[in-house]
């Protein structure tokens, strides 16, 4: 019997590795040309931005250096890199403190600008891209220079769809506090916490921050952000990780009320309030159920929420992939995202771990392991992930912090970079960034997604694309900025496994307006810009439908040709229910400017009519 259960565990061991061993992350950052580390005293930030600066199509990167030189690494076309900050002029700037960056156009010239996020003592930086390969600090002119809070997040967006992006900045510790229990030991936080900053885009280069009037800013104290459209009702909402969350703020978010000039915060009707120390965010569909998930790393237990019809639920256990300790000591998750790594089409989880002191004394329990490994988790495609970390090479002990994701070499699979942290070191002793190259070895398909926005900003940054192949639907968003300090590639990546066409690609535009492209080429990279024609074309079909009336409608929409028995469904751009009703007479009170379908059934006959709110 026990031969048998002996034979039964090598067996399994060996299935393993042989499913793991079709793709490899190879660590080849000085192979690749790029030798450079991150140095913060404080061992907070440390973040990286892939992003085609040079527009050759193929991916460049911007990493930060913290009390370093920042860098900028031009691919040379080969999935190898040129450091060109000298050229740049990054070399000259006085740039200090940084602890993270986002790329995105702000001017939607076709060149894509840099921010720069600082510690305490130094303000964040917006440096222009002049298009010929060199940078302009224009912080001061932006009306960015005066804020000068401890920023450890920030990320793009066009949050009021005028074609611009704007920028969140989140903000941590202003002032350190403890709490006490009545003996006078600690056993908890009370830090103060630094105001947000939200920039909206004047669409002259320059800046306007945001008051209490577009929202109510939140308390706690900020180490990752994202703007993601987790309702798919085509603006982007905001969602924040707040470190100390247990006891000071727990994370947030805030629904974007366009076309209203405001965002109201919806964390816990939704389920999204985690009090946690959280660290890092991840968007992706892992389930394949056509909704955004989200999984939120910590010091401790990780947590992963799955969409569910609107509310998010913990699933954290049953996924597998909790990363709560390494040798009795805590885990501590920084830069995180899902991708898909063997592209199978299901997305697979990335989650950079790296200690940070913390702890001692009655804090005790808070302390994290010195070495605890990087985690890599592949998607078993029923809702539960696999530890694939040691086997695919990628369980590394450094300190690390960002995460980021991209095909480097263009041969289809998706690439990493982690950034780690140094504090004080001697010469030599530098810990530097790593680049993993992803050596996938299988037959597997894949398709790569590069939008450029005409009526929506340049980036397309904002919009959501739906891919439908064998039977599946997947779904991916672009988005200015999450992991932790850092920007993954906006060129979007869908595995295809075995299927060898796509049906089809629906790319919802920011906004919503949908653009489909039939029979899409496969095993290459898709280009595809925005169509005026769509918005022409919704136009002239609501001239001619004579059904519902008045179009455009404010406050009623009426059914002509129907009775007052008449069963009607008002849905979304994306074909979510919004609410439904009996009568020729629909109610539009509450509902959000934009377009609209009313789906009206009578006679056991369903007919869909679009119509326009303002």
């Amino acid at each position: 019997m026990f031969k048998r259960i002996t034979i039964s565990i090598i067996f399994l061991a060996i299935s393993l590795q042989t499913a793991f061993a079709q793709f490899q992350l190879i660590r080849k950052s000085e192979e690749k040309g790029i030798i450079h580390y991150f140095q913060n005293l404080q061992e907070m930030g440390g973040g990286s931005a892939f992003a085609d600066i040079n527009n050759d199509g193929w991916q460049d990167v911007w990493i930060n250096g913290g009390s370093q030189n920042e860098k900028l690494y031009i691919n040379d076309g080969t999935g190898s890199f040129i450091d060109m900050s000298m050229d740049a002029g990054i070399d000259a700037m006085s740039i200090s403190g940084t602890t993270g960056v986002i790329v995105g156009d702000i001017n939607n010239d076709g060149h894509r600008d840099v921010f720069l996020i600082s510690s305490a003592g130094t303000h964040n930086y917006l440096l222009y891209n002049n298009g010929d390969g060199s940078f302009t600090d224009i912080s001061l002119e932006a009306g960015i220079l005066q804020d000068t809070s401890f920023s450890m997040s920030a990320s793009f967006a066009d949050i009021n769809l005028d074609g611009y992006l704007d920028i969140y900045v989140g903000n941590y510790i202003s002032e350190i506090n403890l709490l006490y229990d009545n003996n006078g030991v600690a056993i908890g936080f009370d830090h103060t916490c630094s105001e947000d900053y939200l920039y909206l885009n004047n669409q002259d280069n320059t800046f306007q921050k945001l008051g209490a009037d577009f929202w109510e800013n939140q308390e706690g104290c900020v180490l990752a952000s994202t703007f993601t459209d987790y309702d798919l009702d085509g603006d982007q909402d905001l969602m924040i990780a707040n470190d100390f969350g247990e006891w000071i703020t727990p994370n947030k978010l805030f629904n974007n009320n366009y076309p209203e000039n405001s965002l109201s915060e919806m964390s816990t009707a939704l389920g999204m309030n985690v009090g946690i120390y959280a660290m890092g965010i991840a968007i992706g569909d892992y389930d394949l159920d056509e909704d955004l998930d989200y999984y939120v790393t910590n010091l401790g237990r990780n947590v992963l929420l799955n969409n569910d019809d609107g509310l998010f639920l913990d699933k954290t256990e049953y996924a597998g992939v909790e990363d709560i300790k390494f040798q009795d000591l805590n885990t501590v998750g920084w830069g995180t995202s899902f991708q898909d790594m063997d592209l199978d089409m299901y997305p697979d989880l990335l989650v950079a771990n790296g200690y940070i002191p913390a702890g001692g004394g009655s804090l005790d329990w808070l302390a994290s392991n010195p070495n605890n490994p990087n985690k890599l988790y592949l998607n078993n495609q029923d809702g539960t992930f696999e530890d694939a970390s040691t086997a695919t090479g990628f369980s590394d002990k450094s300190k690390a912090r960002g995460l980021a994701a991209a095909d480097i070499d263009n041969d289809g699979d998706v690439d990493v970079m982690v950034v780690h942290v140094n504090a004080l070191i001697l010469p030599g002793e530098e810990i530097r960034v790593a680049l993993y190259e992803n050596t996938l070895s299988s037959n597997h398909n894949w398709v790569k997604l590069s939008l450029e926005g005409v009526k929506s900003n340049r980036d397309a940054l904002g919009s959501v694309v739906k891919l439908y192949s064998g039977g599946n639907v997947l779904i991916r968003e672009l988005n200015g900025g999450s992991s932790h300090v850092s920007q993954n590639s906006s060129v979007l990546h869908f595995g295809l496994a075995d299927n060898s066409q796509v049906d089809s690609i629906n790319v919802f535009w920011p906004g919503g307006a949908k653009q489909t492209i039939i029979d899409p080429a496969i095993n290459t990279t898709v280009h595809v810009v925005e169509d005026l024609n769509i918005y022409t074309a919704i136009e002239d079909q609501m001239v001619e439908n004579h059904f519902v009336f008045p179009i455009p409608a404010q406050e009623y929409l009426f059914l002509s040709n129907y009775t007052d028995r008449a069963e009607f469904v008002v849905i979304d751009q994306l074909g979510k229910k919004k609410f439904s009703g009996i009568g020729n007479r629909v109610a539009l009170k509450g509902l959000a400017t934009g377009l609209y379908f009313v789906q009206v059934v009578q006679n056991k006959k369903l007919k869909s009519f679009p119509f326009v709110k303002l």
